[in-house]
């Protein structure tokens, strides 16, 4: 499995040097915070403070990324890259004009940024990919993340100011079912299975993300989102993908802390992602039929060839 920097653009990856990809949904948004795991408290203070000051900004994030790469039936060990995202959300129907994150760490600042990735609304930077956690923090180190956002043509402003430590949790998704997967029907349906994971202590979110992408394109084909830690499997129905082709199976594990910068009226959130990609070539698609179908098949032929033998019969009868 090749491996190259990536950089969203749409549903649709844009690879450098290694091939890794971003959970939907990451940035906190006022109409999703309720599925992306505010409490309820939390998500009415956002919502007040925010129709307080009439914020366009709505939310900011920050997440750390570690990717395994799973190439056979066993679990991978070593992480093949790491890398760090910057992002946020405005409110629907307005306007962005771009942003700007500053922090600790030579990557700072932050100006380039996607718009409407990775859904509408949402803005995005990835970096590029990093070989170990020292060296991404050197570029992306602990301490106070700013991010100011020009939305309808005014600056918001939201801070996360307590990133202090990487809350990964201790386990490292892999397919459990890796040999089963490779080279099957994709006309029939399918179930990917996968360990569950625990998540790790001072995070107050977790989520499980599978999602699958074209190989070639990059572009996701199905996914599952927000699942609970404890899910083990996902099944993807009937002729969801095509035959013969190479796709991307992803499992995301991630930790979350949720907050709110109130000084600004804008929801925080802090994202530990442990990803594992996995290369699935489907097979030739070929139906193949269910007994009670067989048997039916076979009454049939051999209704017909009694009508055959019958016709043969009366045909050699002299006139």
């Amino acid at each position: 499995m090749s491996f190259i920097v990536c950089c969203a653009t749409g549903d649709k990856r844009k690879f450098v040097a290694v091939k890794g990809t971003v959970a939907p949904s990451r940035s906190t948004s006022l109409l999703g915070l309720s599925r992306f795991g505010l409490p309820a408290a939390t998500l009415l203070l956002v919502s007040t403070l925010s129709i307080a000051a009439d914020a366009g900004l709505v939310g900011v994030n920050i997440f750390n990324n570690t990717v395994y790469s799973q190439t056979s039936a066993a679990a991978p060990i070593n992480p093949s890259f790491y890398f760090f995202s910057i992002g946020g959300n405005y409110a629907s129907g307005d306007t962005f004009g771009g942003a700007t994150a500053i922090f600790s760490g030579t990557a700072s600042p932050v100006t380039s940024f996607e718009n409407n990735v990775p859904q509408p609304n949402f803005f995005n930077n990835d970096s590029v990919a990093f070989p170990s956690l020292s060296v991404l923090h050197t570029a992306y180190n602990f301490g106070t993340y700013t991010t100011t956002a020009t939305i309808n043509g005014n600056p918001n402003t939201g801070v996360i100011n307590n990133y202090t430590r990487d809350l990964f949790t201790s386990s490292i998704p892999f397919l459990t079912n890796y040999d089963s997967l490779q080279g099957f029907n994709p006309t029939n349906a399918v179930t990917a299975t996968y360990n569950a994971f625990t998540p790790a202590n001072g995070t107050n979110d977790s989520f499980t993300f599978f999602t699958i992408r074209n190989a070639i394109t990059g572009v996701a084909v199905y996914s599952q989102n927000f699942l609970p830690s404890t899910t083990t499997s996902s099944t993807v129905p009937a002729d969801t993908l095509m035959p013969d082709t190479q796709y991307d199976f992803e499992v995301d594990y991630s930790n979350r802390i949720s907050g709110v910068d109130s000084i600004h009226s804008v929801g925080t959130t802090q994202g530990f992602d442990v990803r594992v990609e996995v290369t699935v070539t489907t097979g030739s698609g070929t139906s193949v039929p269910e007994p009670g179908s067989l048997l039916l098949l076979g009454t049939a032929l051999v209704g017909f060839g009694a009508s055959c033998r019958q016709r043969a019969r009366t045909q050699r009868k002299p006139g």
